[in-house]
């Protein structure tokens, strides 16, 4: 299952965010479970176990749903066989319910005779059991049928059997009926043994209109007229071995587009029209190339006789690996080129190979336990960009790797309160708490690390071996670690390295290390490590088998990540010039983790970091470019940190005057958009936007502001990182070049590229004159489009004209004007971010207007003023905003524990002052562009 898109929009909360990382708290057993001798038939649970007995088990399921959904019912009807063993003599059945009506339940013998109809049964509703009592002794290691009726709701939460609809072209809103199981919502379609570890046969039949199509995860067997005039049965053919998870099935008027002339078929299904407007193109052209990829890299091929994926308009996952029939939201799968930005086609692409890979790893490979979803999400989240990598190298889906997916989870990862990789719970809310950061970015960048450590070679051996040693099974982490094992003993001028002592370090321990590097006058490297928090007080006992790699400026080769050394589970460690493959002499500078390769931050002791910054003014181009992301974004988090202080970051970025790579450009983005907050209106603002214009002028010369359509899409990610940074600190020349580009659209119609719209609104809009400013009003005020609205409150809330700001303002509170409320909200607050007279405007047009202000909602003036004080960053106007909410406190217009709130949030950035900014102003006192 994909949540990106979940974890995307918090990577921006985060990287945005002055304190700690915000992610939930995930409740850690400190004394690990362990899996590794579990049986399936011996749990010996407690009454309360959200876990099966198991003392039977299924060995075949044959489905049969009927459903009205053209009708728009919601109601739908199944009956389930399912033909079980019994593993120890038992006087129950017990399998999974959720909100099912049961009607009845009957038990056959093997043959298919009766035994007992109308079977007595009771249903644990917290459990969610459905505990089925025969009058007969179930004996051990028989085989019997049970057949149970039952009524259901198609649910409207986007899980289990549920609904979904859309508005086709004459306005018309079409039903869908269609599930997503994972992770224990297959009880809702059927009552099943709804565990991952399960696997078993499937026969699935379902009664629908003829005007629908169904589909399910194996092809149509047959396609019978049903008894009832005008409907139809589907029968698919039979799944041989499958998780209940797995199992899926849509009814709808769906179309589809095909490319039948690769092996597997692949088709992709979608609302009419959508595959009318060639929207499926992107995919099917993708996807035969991302599948060949997989099947050469496993060296097994795909294992089903189809491959569909299907576009659903209400789909909470995001997308979903069922075997046969992925299903994905729509923005995740289907491309117009003419709305859609190179950032959702790399969605498309990325998260096309992580459902594909899915196929191999948490298909045919499952998890014993939801313990191990790590590995089925870490191996998944790996390659949704190294499989795009291997099929269009050019376009840099490894770099892409780690400052999308490495970087995010180095914060969120140091919270005090994450939990480990591996961690037992049993009740599905639990379970589903387990798709987070954890499962998907912190094992895919562990994953990451032991891919280089090891050497791919070694590495894809291993998964292959993992693949087949459990094929069509169930497995743990040491499954995984024995495989590997495996292929690392095939190699015998390896060191002996125990993968599974080394890998559960990782496993079992929450956090990451942070390693520092400290250079002594005999030249020695003292290395140590400790868990990494942003409070140094925080203390942590874990240790970690750590792989270390370096390169210095008398070897400066960074072109191999694999481990020179493995630092065993130890507090210290000491690197010897003399004595290892590459030596140093004591002047030189020392980068560990050649590429960033490895999941642990790199801290160096002041001599060394200075000799780095000087190799990078130097000539910066012998240091990898991602390792140059690697040193702006561990300094930058070390500072957070108090471990360095913040004059050195800008030490190291000064260099980047030069730097024309997006890599280290979008890390430093991050840095200055934090950075650029806590400094504005403080006494080196002025020179810190003057630093951001001479360092981001040759970048933003390199690539304008022109789209084209022959360009790599690191530069059309690039082009948004600079156009942001230099606009934002005055850049001339992207202020002269954002304002034509919003000229030549008011004036001629010209088109702006779906991913810069936003930004040449904002920053066209700057300088833009009045006539302009009001033809951009006019055109928010005449288009229906919503997302079109959003983008142009957010370029109206850009311009510098404290008069066109007022009345920008004012336009949330005039009468007659057709505003939602979040809209009109949304004029308050965009302009927080666009400097000091911003700021000063929208706290006089407050001062002014907050009785129609509070008529909007409760919380606009709060909400409005949270943002304000976000960005004070000067005594003066500290004491303006106290002044102000003063005011709004006596006459009602807050609350007394809102003006202590606003009053403490105010102060932020101030008392960040006092700590951290004379080493920047030390800095500019020196500096010279």
């Amino acid at each position: 299952m994909w949540l990106k898109y979940i974890l995307l929009i918090n990577i921006f909360l985060i990287y945005y965010a002055s304190a700690g990382p915000k992610v939930k708290p995930s409740r850690f057993n400190e004394e690990d479970f362990n899996f590794d001798d579990v049986v399936i038939s011996k749990f010996n649970l407690s009454s309360l176990s959200f876990r099966l007995p198991n003392n039977t088990v299924p060995i075949h399921y044959d489905v049969s749903l009927l459903t009205d959904i053209h009708l728009g019912n919601f109601d739908f009807f199944g009956t389930v066989t399912i033909d079980i063993r019994v593993v120890e003599a038992s006087e129950t059945i017990t399998v999974h319910y959720r909100q099912l009506s049961i009607s009845s339940i009957d038990l056959l013998d093997f043959s298919g005779n009766m035994l007992e109809s109308n079977v007595d049964f009771e249903q644990i509703e917290e459990v969610e059991f459905l505990v089925i009592k025969p009058h007969i002794l179930l004996l051990e290691f028989n085989r019997y049928k049970v057949v149970i009726r039952y009524r259901g709701l198609l649910r409207t939460d986007d899980y289990g059997f549920y609904r979904a609809s859309y508005f086709n072209e004459e306005g018309k809103r079409i039903w869908v009926a269609t599930t997503q199981f994972q992770a224990t919502d297959a009880r809702h379609a059927f009552p099943c043994y709804d565990e991952p570890q399960i696997r078993t046969s499937f026969d699935i039949r379902i009664r629908h209109h003829q005007r629908y199509r169904a589909l399910s995860n194996m092809p149509v067997e047959s396609l019978l007229p049903a008894p009832i005039n005008g409907y139809v049965i589907t029968k698919f053919q039979r799944v041989s071995s499958m998780q209940t998870y797995l199992v899926a099935f849509t009814v709808s008027d769906y179309i589809y587009e095909e490319n039948a002339t690769v092996v597997p078929p692949q088709r992709v299904y979608a609302k009419p029209q959508s595959i009318h407007n060639n929207e499926a193109e992107l995919a099917l052209r993708v996807s035969p190339q991302i599948m060949l990829t997989t099947e050469i890299h496993f060296g097994i091929n795909y294992t089903f006789p189809k491959m569909d994926q299907i576009a659903i308009t209400d789909f909470d996952a995001g997308a979903m690996e069922n075997w046969g029939l992925v299903s994905y939201r729509e923005i995740f799968l289907l491309f117009d080129p003419l709305i859609r930005t190179t950032r959702n086609k790399e969605f498309i692409i990325t998260i096309i190979a992580h459902e594909f890979l899915h196929q191999w790893i948490g298909n045919i490979v499952c998890p014993e336990w939801w313990t191990y979803l790590w590995i089925n999400e870490g191996f998944a989240t790996l390659y949704e960009h190294f499989l795009p990598h291997f099929t269009y190298p050019e376009e840099r889906y490894d770099d892409l790797f780690l400052v999308d997916v490495m970087h995010p989870v180095l914060q969120v990862d140091a919270n005090p309160n994450i939990r480990a990789m591996s961690h037992y719970v049993e009740d599905p809310v639990s379970i589903d708490l387990l798709f987070d950061w954890v499962a998907y970015n912190k094992a895919g960048s562990v994953l990451h690390t032991f891919m280089h450590a090891f050497g791919f070679t070694i590495w894809k051996n291993g998964e292959r071996n993992f693949i087949h040693d459990r094929f069509d099974n169930f497995a743990n982490s040491g499954h995984l670690y024995a495989a590997i094992q495996r292929s690392i003993d095939s190699y015998p001028s390896i060191n002996p390295i125990n993968v599974a002592e080394m890998m559960s370090t990782w496993e079992h321990q929450a956090g990451f290390p942070i390693i520092t590097v400290t250079q002594t006058f005999a030249g020695q490297l003292e290395i140590s490590q400790e868990r990494f928090f942003y409070d140094k007080n925080t203390i942590s006992s874990n240790i970690w088998s750590i792989p270390i790699n370096y390169a210095t400026a008398s070897n400066p080769d960074f072109s191999s990540t694999l481990a020179m050394e493995f630092w065993g589970a130890q507090r210290t460690y000491t690197l010897q010039p003399s004595s290892i493959t590459k030596t140093w002499s004591q002047g030189d500078w020392i980068i560990l983790n050649i590429q960033q390769a490895y999941y642990y931050r790199v801290n160096y002791d002041l001599g060394l970091w200075n000799l780095i910054i000087e190799q990078l003014n130097l000539d910066y181009n012998v240091i990898h470019v991602r390792n140059r992301a690697q040193l702006i974004d561990d300094a930058f988090h070390l500072a957070r940190a108090e471990r360095v202080n913040y004059g050195m970051i800008f030490g190291l970025m000064n260099y980047m005057w030069q730097e024309t790579d997006y890599f280290p450009w979008v890390v430093s983005n991050r840095a200055k958009t934090s950075l650029n907050r806590w400094l504005m209106s403080s006494s080196v603002y002025s020179q810190y936007q003057r630093f951001i214009r001479h360092n981001s002028a040759r970048y933003f010369n390199k690539l304008g502001v022109e789209f084209r359509d022959d360009e790599l899409l690191i530069d059309r990610y690039g082009r948004s990182v600079i156009i942001s940074l230099a606009c934002g600190a005055q850049l001339e020349e992207c202020l002269r070049e954002t304002n034509n580009e919003l000229i030549a659209f008011i004036e001629t119609g010209k088109r702006i590229a779906p991913e810069y719209v936003q930004l040449i609104y904002c920053n066209g809009m700057r300088t833009a004159n009045v006539l302009h400013f009001l033809s951009m009003k006019n055109r928010l005020l005449q288009t229906t489009d919503t997302a079109e609205r959003t983008r142009i409150i957010a370029g109206l809330g850009c311009t510098q004209n404290t008069d066109l700001l007022f009345s920008f303002l004012n336009l949330a509170i005039l009468p007659g004007i057709e505003l939602s409320t979040t809209e009109q909200n949304r004029i308050l607050t965009q302009s927080a971010s666009n400097g000091e007279d911003a700021i000063r405007i929208m706290m006089k047009f407050t001062r002014e207007n907050f009785v129609a202000m509070s008529g909007i909602s409760v919380n606009t003036i709060n909400n409005v003023l949270t943002n304000v004080a976000m960005y004070i960053g000067s005594e003066k106007l500290f004491t303006e905003f106290e002044q102000l909410i003063t005011m709004l406190v006596v006459n009602g217009g807050i609350t007394i524990n809102q003006f202590v709130a606003l009053r403490e949030s105010a102060r932020v950035n101030l008392n960040w002052q006092i700590d951290y900014l004379e080493p920047i102003a030390e800095f500019f006192n020196t500096w010279q562009p």
